[in-house]
């Protein structure tokens, strides 16, 4: 297994690497490729670059309000049609109106890009959800087993909004195939969800992410744990006298296995690197 290297700057863009790849290694065509904190993302063109083999994706980075990130990470991912693991890692910086429904773009903007990855079956997001899922709405995903999502503590009043997004894209999207869901949260931003579409559903865990003195509402979690109609495994690090229910099998302060425990490789260091294996 090869990796190439490249290091970035401000100046720096993924057209410019890719073409570095291809320059180097005439017939490079990595399977797995790993993109953390890339600038900008030029529109992607498949004959410029023969990265469509790629099996596993994983980029991070942050958004604003006003820049055209969200977008361009999709419109890149939606190529990539032999995707089968892909981690989106993303925060958000700055305040306003989320990208995806400012009345700024342009109608045409707002409409959902066109995702159809028949042989992805891991995805994390753990992005902001206001500002991915308004793009995913009608992502086709038909082998998607794994969806971890991580729920961060928006504003009060997005809270509602973000809640429907996020009920829509597992109805519309996840329900059908979906066998392990791991939600991670935090105390304050946790919907209740209706899980009951998900008729393929197996196992679910609860990660809690806690940067308040908020206290967990456990009601809300057995709320979701009840909409739930097949034979479940539950796991979550804390569960007091939790309900008991024909259908659940609790797994209380445990670990999942080594397959939830699976993490992309990220860069290191200061510098950033993107990734490329053979």
């Amino acid at each position: 297994m090869q990796r190439l290297f490249f290091s970035l700057d401000s100046r720096t863009d993924l057209l410019h690497i890719l073409q570095g790849a291809v320059f180097l290694k005439k017939d490079l065509k990595p399977k797995a490729l790993s993109l953390a904190s890339i600038p900008t993302l030029h529109s992607f063109k498949p004959p410029e670059f023969d990265i469509t083999g790629l099996t596993s994706l994983y980029m991070s980075g942050s958004v604003t309000f006003s820049s055209t990130t969200t977008r361009q990470v999709v419109e890149f991912i939606r190529h990539l049609t032999y995707l089968e693991s892909l981690h989106l890692e993303y925060s958000k910086l700055g305040k306003g109106v989320p990208q995806a429904l400012s009345n700024a773009e342009p109608r045409r903007r707002l409409r959902p890009v066109r995702v159809s990855l028949p042989y992805l079956r891991r995805m994390n997001l753990i992005v902001p959800l206001d500002d991915f899922l308004p793009w995913l709405g009608r992502a086709r995903l038909p082998s998607l087993v794994y969806l971890h999502i991580f729920m961060i503590a928006p504003p009060p009043r997005d809270r509602g909004h973000i809640a429907q997004l996020l009920q829509s894209f597992i109805d519309s999207v996840c329900a059908r195939t979906v066998k392990d869901v791991c939600i991670r949260f935090m105390r304050e931003a946790l919907p209740v969800l209706d899980l009951s579409r998900c008729k393929a559903l197996r196992g679910i865990r609860f990660m809690e992410w806690n940067h308040s003195d908020a206290e967990i509402d456990f009601s809300r979690l057995t709320e979701i744990i009840q909409t739930i109609a097949s034979p479940v495994s539950v796991f979550a690090s804390e569960w007091p006298n939790p309900p008991r229910l024909d259908h659940v099998r609790w797994f209380i302060g445990k670990h999942l296995g080594t397959e939830w425990q699976k993490e992309p490789e990220r860069s290191e260091g200061n510098m950033f690197f993107p990734i490329i294996t053979l």
